[in-house]
């Protein structure tokens, strides 16, 4: 550390009602006799004394384990620990989602020189929120540099960062390895570069690691498993206190239903990363060296191989051999299987499925393999589109009881002329199909239109825009506040493939962070970064509440909502599925 700064800076990243961190602070700093050793048994901290608390003190081992958990040393006097204590939720949510959260934030106010908190602090955005210092309504740009993030210098650096069970509320491990990747690129970055033992510890359910694919993920960001202490295990047992809470409704994470259901134990284990020295970092150059060689070869294979098409084909041509090509033929091979009807084409077990004829029954049955429609025998790559499939076509009937998945696509797409939208080239098979990709892709929100917001924060909110567009607001600001509706509107998921026609315009690239593939679209990054966010509470709604029956639903998945609302806006306003957009009718 830099001459002069003798602190040791720790975030706690995502810890829901604060009681681990209570846990913490009571271990470390209600236990002044445990310091006496730490200067070889000559020293003692007079900062904080047995006297200054009437409740029964930690013996050593506690503050012992608080200091080995977060890796402080020795050396480091309890006075100049510093803990920034954090969560994903705005303080009015956790005073709603936990019923201990008042108590234990009131317990935390006893250490004002050594622990604060922060609410609404994202995992994944920390150089963004911490670079210049932290800033907060709630604290002064002259409040004290380490509660802003700050060391003593001004620069940004944290010696320990923790994130205990980080959890999206949806079991998706593709999401938590995405999530991984874009927290260990945003923790590196606000690591105390002074520090050469600064250390990001995460803890997790038993397995989850390898599902979310821990270790490559940090790797990406240029920090490696300490193998010297890591993993470790991690028992709530431990820390006084601590329970695990889960991010919608703030109940325990290993409630007893829970562990009933599992058939080993739910233990956690710690995982410490650290930057790698020299050696370290060379091996992990030549792996990155050996991949992007690999890439190389494969490039050079694939452009060999089309030059042997291209030359394949001058030679067809010459012998009048048709007019497609290899790759033409391949192409039409390709699609024949993937959309055939023919019930000879399907894998021999699909005879055997059951048909389902109600919704329960279509999600109590066993899914076929693979995924081929039990009535037109169409395929499909995931569970969610067959089962939206078979219900909306067959079961419900939507699009006619004569629907067949060859039929004519005669009904062309006609834009949004009320928004001065031009058509795209799709077509398809029904009107109803029609009508539902005109409304994702191309109906545009009206100024003054209301529109979904969500507990969570959105894109729009991190970079400080309004998302409200009442009268009032318009007249103090309209421009600001139109720009904060086209960024919410950008954040959000609007587009939503419902429709089960096939797209041709699937445009993507991937993360350079996580690899994740992400739409072309100017909302395509902010949608990404969207899903990694966790699902905090069960009070999202429709704006409409007052128009149908439905306003009082809450939903918890934003895609659920809306889904819901981009057709519920239409009806309000009495446009009907007939009607939209078409100048003929």
């Amino acid at each position: 550390m830099q001459a002069g700064d003798a602190d040791h800076i720790v975030l706690m990243l995502g810890d829901g009602n604060f009681s681990f961190s209570l846990a913490l602070a009571r271990a470390l700093f209600d236990d002044a006799a445990a310091d006496f050793h730490h200067f070889n048994g000559n020293y003692c901290d007079p900062a904080i004394t047995p006297a200054k608390t009437n409740e029964p003190q930690p013996n050593v081992s506690d503050h012992e384990k608080a200091r080995r958990y977060l890796r402080i040393p020795d050396s480091v006097p309890t006075a100049n620990i510093r803990i920034l204590a954090t969560s994903f939720d705005s303080r009015d949510q956790l005073l709603r989602k936990y019923l201990d959260f008042k108590d234990i934030e009131r317990a935390l106010h006893r250490y004002p020189d050594n622990l604060c908190l922060h609410h609404q602090i994202n995992a994944w955005e920390l150089s963004a929120l911490f670079t210049g210092g932290l800033a907060r309504p709630e604290i002064p740009a002259t409040a004290t540099y380490w509660k802003r993030g700050l060391r003593c210098t001004n620069s940004v650096g944290f010696d320990t960062v923790a994130w205990n069970h980080p959890h999206l509320g949806t079991e998706d491990f593709r999401l938590h390895k995405f999530l991984m990747a874009h927290f260990f690129d945003s923790v590196s970055a606000v690591l105390n570069p002074q520090n050469a033992a600064a250390s990001v510890i995460v803890s997790l359910v038993s397995g989850q690691e390898t599902r979310w694919d821990l270790v490559n993920q940090a790797v990406r960001s240029n920090l490696v498993l300490s193998v010297a202490d890591s993993p470790f295990v991690f028992t709530e047992d431990d820390w006084k206190g601590y329970v695990v809470k889960r991010n919608m409704h703030g109940k325990s994470f290993k409630n007893e239903a829970t562990k009933k259901r599992m058939v080993d134990e739910m233990k956690s284990h710690g995982f410490r990363f650290v930057r790698p020295d020299a050696s370290v970092q060379r091996r992990i150059q030549q792996q990155q060296d050996l991949e992007i060689a690999a890439d190389l070869h494969k490039a050079a294979i694939q452009e060999v191989v089309a030059q042997h098409i291209a030359e394949a084909e001058v030679a067809l041509a010459a012998k009048g051999l048709g007019a497609l090509s290899l790759e033409e033929i391949a192409k039409e091979k390709k699609n024949k299987k993937l959309t055939s009807t023919d019930p000879a084409t399907l894998a021999p077990n699909t005879g055997n499925v059951q048909i389902p004829t109600t919704k329960l029954e279509l999600n109590s049955f066993p899914l076929p393999n693979p995924l081929a429609c039990p009535y037109c025998h169409k395929q499909f790559p995931i569970e969610r589109a067959y089962k939206q499939h078979v219900l909306q076509i067959h079961i419900l009937q939507q699009r006619g009881a004569d629907w067949k998945p060859d039929a004519p696509r005669v009904f062309a797409c006609r834009g949004w002329p009320d928004s001065n939208v031009d058509p795209c080239s799709k077509e398809f098979s029904s009107e109803d199909g029609r009508w539902q990709h005109e409304v994702i892709k191309h109906s545009q929100f009206e100024e003054g239109e209301s529109i979904p917001t969500f507990e969570a924060k959105t894109h729009a909110q991190l970079v400080g825009a309004s998302l409200e567009l009442d009268e009032g607001a318009k007249e103090k600001d309209g421009e600001d506040v139109l720009k904060g509706a086209q960024a919410a509107v950008a954040s959000i998921e609007p587009f939503l493939a419902i429709t089960d026609e096939p797209t041709d315009d699937a445009d993507y690239y991937p993360c350079e962070i996580c690899g994740q593939a992400v739409a072309k679209r100017e909302w395509g990054m902010a949608l990404h970064l969207e899903t990694l966010k966790p699902i905090v509470g069960l009070d999202m709604r429709c704006p409409n509440s007052d128009f149908h029956p439905d306003g009082d639903k809450l939903f918890i998945e934003r895609r659920a909502l809306w889904q819901h609302y981009m057709f519920c806006r239409l009806k309000k306003k009495g446009q009907s599925k007939v009607v939209v957009g078409d100048p003929t009718i």
